[in-house]
């Protein structure tokens, strides 16, 4: 087991770190191996998610569902979320590629399956996107779901500035307007989840975190790409909210509010029930990456956010972090979890997090947080080689099998592995850069 020593950060606030004794790996490695180490996970992920084996070749888009055995499960349903993701694949497969044919490959498919993203999912009428299709194309759910048209926004400007997919950006500025003259709350700000839905509806009486700080993300890469104003202000309209009220004094974050942003205290009348008093633990470390990163973006000083993100800390290492290497997926917002499961994505959120801080700051606790993490995850969640990490595994890195599919599910197809090991990646270089003589 882990010893813990005390360290106080420059608030004042003490917790406790894990020490390295125990792990693998840990303490011994040069930022130089680390940057191999993720650029040969990256390379490995990417090679099995842009494999042909996903594709529909007779519909077009892809066909994610798999088993435990990495075996089609016969599921075939195509969501929005999903395909945006497998974009985003490609297009960093595409971007690191440098073999011509592999490269001619990766652009056709790319391109096949972006025309598919448009001319499918693209609702021309209204003029954002379905939520799921079947697998012939044909229109499943038509829902507005604001996480969804959100991540097309993010994940569209993205393609533009991996790949210099003009189209990709036109599609991202037109849905941002389309939310913003539709999403947006006039009497309490922020966006509502459903924009197809009365703003009375019991769908919109709540206030997501994922809707907004997703948008906050989705902001800063659309600025990177078109630098307009508009996108600064929305987002530090934002960056307000959830620095002030999206979590809870012990640190944890909210999964939802109400309308007006305040605590729900009465789950019955919310979709899910419980599901919106809780706090995800994985969110909340997006949260805190997400909004460093507008911050850079739009050339504010991160060091003034340091007793928000210390507060956040504090409530990741106290509730959201296990053995100090296992992200829980779930909790009440007031106390500790009892939910024992260990997702890949909060994983991914907290190797980002982690890495951002120690490039924010330069404590080596952060970079050791990162490397227990991150080598605990290697080794029980992508510990076979295949390129596909496991969906949920337990603190002994034994799979929980179930519903959460090793393979694709309508939110897993590893985009979560691919962005962190991408952004470590980044920061490891900026870093390395920095102290280069």
């Amino acid at each position: 087991m882990p010893s813990f020593s005390p360290v106080r950060f420059a608030s004042g606030v003490s917790l406790c770190f894990a020490t390295d004794d125990g792990v693998a790996g840990v303490g011994s490695r040069t930022l130089a191996d680390w940057k191999v180490e993720l650029g040969n996970q990256l390379d490995r992920t990417l090679a099995f998610w842009t494999s042909p084996r996903l594709r529909d070749e007779r519909h077009g888009g892809f066909l994610v569902f798999l088993d435990e055995e990495l075996r089609p499960t016969g599921r075939t349903e195509k969501n929005l979320i999903v395909h945006l993701r497998m974009l985003y694949n490609y297009a960093l497969a595409l971007h690191r590629c440098r073999e011509p044919a592999r490269r001619r490959e990766l652009q056709a498919e790319y391109e096949r399956q972006f025309r598919f993203l448009v001319v499918k999912f693209h609702d021309k009428k209204d003029g954002g996107w379905h939520w799921e299709l079947n697998r012939d194309g044909s229109v499943a759910d038509p829902s507005k779901v604001g996480v969804g048209e959100i991540y097309a926004i993010y994940i569209l400007a993205e393609l533009f500035r991996m790949i210099g997919d003009p189209e990709a950006r036109e599609y991202a500025r037109k849905t941002f307007e389309l939310i913003e003259a539709r999403s947006a709350d006039p009497l309490h700000g922020g966006y509502f989840d459903r924009r197809d839905l009365p703003p009375a509806h019991r769908l919109n009486l709540r206030k997501q975190s994922a809707t907004h700080l997703h948008m906050i993300l989705a902001l800063a890469r659309l600025y990177r790409s078109s630098p307009r104003d508009i996108y600064r202000r929305r987002a530090q309209q934002l960056i307000d909210i959830m620095c002030t009220r999206f979590h809870a004094p012990n640190g944890n974050g909210y999964y939802a509010l109400t309308r007006d942003f305040r605590p729900i205290e009465d789950a019955r009348p919310w979709e899910n029930g419980q599901f919106n008093t809780i706090t995800c633990y994985g969110h909340n470390m997006e949260m805190l990456w997400y909004v460093l990163d507008a911050v850079q973006t739009f050339g504010g000083e991160p060091a003034r956010l340091r007793p928000w993100w210390e507060n956040l800390m504090s409530g990741f290492f106290e509730y959201g972090l296990r053995g100090g290497v296992g992200v829980n997926y779930i909790g009440p917002p007031d106390g500790p979890t009892r939910d024992t499961r260990i997702l890949w994505w909060s994983q991914n959120e907290a190797m980002i997090t982690l890495m951002r801080l120690y490039e924010v700051t330069g404590e080596e606790n952060y970079l050791r947080h990162f490397e227990r993490i991150t080598r605990w995850s290697f080794d029980n969640m992508a510990r076979d080689g295949t390129g596909c990490w496991f969906s949920v595994v337990d603190m002994d890195g034994h799979r929980l099998t179930g519903e959460n599919y090793r393979g694709g599910t309508n939110w897993k197809v590893d985009f979560h592995v691919v962005r962190a090991l991408r952004l470590c990646l980044r920061s490891l270089d900026r870093i390395m850069a920095a102290r280069a003589p």
